[in-house]
């Protein structure tokens, strides 16, 4: 888009949408009851859990350092998936509906110390949410050998499937596969398939077609080779 568009314009763009995401939060933030609650939940191996929510017109800070330390099991949950957690909580109860971007976050404050157990150092077992550099891939996808089929006889739409640009430069294409094992340095992409035709294309309006091109959904080679302009 930045090259489409020239970067400035994408620059401002982001800028807005971003600003966008900010003003709707705060706008439905400003809906909520105001005031500090808290809640105390006891878990089954005896510890207490901890939260404290602050609620203002411009903020809603969520507290969680009154928690126990990080434990040797898998129940601790590093600072990232803690934030995502409060995220969708608090998403939920701003403004479900609308997309949500970096501003939409940005009355939302979380408040941990490092060795939490919502907060966990380095060799705390993480049992929530994690990264790792290798895993494997399953997936099943529909559709990619029968294509969806048309209305009025026309082309068939393209297809699901996966490819997979593997770290060695083979790429591989599948629509069922289990247990594929992949490193962080492979790239998966799931490709969807588009809608089949209805009716024929070539009496689609040269005009929409070339509105089509600007917006980047097909290219001129395409439009040459299936819509005949």
């Amino acid at each position: 888009m930045a090259v489409k568009y020239g970067v400035p314009t994408f620059k401002r763009t982001m800028v807005s949408f971003m600003e966008f995401g900010e003003r709707t939060a705060l706008a439905e933030l400003g809906k909520l009851s105001k005031g500090t609650f808290e809640l105390s939940e006891p878990q089954d191996d005896g510890r207490t859990y901890n939260v404290k929510v602050t609620i203002t017109d411009d903020e809603f800070l969520v507290d969680l350092r009154d928690n126990p330390d990080q434990d040797d099991g898998p129940t601790n949950i590093c600072r990232n998936g803690t934030i995502v957690c409060a995220q969708m909580v608090f998403k939920s109860l701003t403004d479900p509906d609308t997309p949500a971007n970096d501003g939409s976050f940005r009355p939302l404050k979380v408040l941990t110390r490092e060795g939490l157990v919502f907060h966990a150092q380095k060799r705390g077992a993480i049992g929530f949410y994690f990264e790792t550099d290798q895993g494997f891939l399953t997936a099943g996808y529909t559709r990619s050998l029968v294509k969806p089929w048309s209305l009025e006889g026309r082309a068939d739409g393209s297809g699901n499937f996966v490819e997979i640009d593997m770290a060695d430069g083979e790429t591989q294409r599948t629509a069922f596969v289990s247990g594929f094992d992949v490193t962080s340095d492979d790239v998966i992409r799931v490709i969807t398939s588009c809608g089949a035709c209805y009716g024929d294309p070539k009496n689609r309006a040269p005009e929409a077609m070339q509105m089509d091109i600007k917006n980047g959904y097909v290219t001129p080679e395409r439009v040459a080779k299936v819509y005949g302009i």
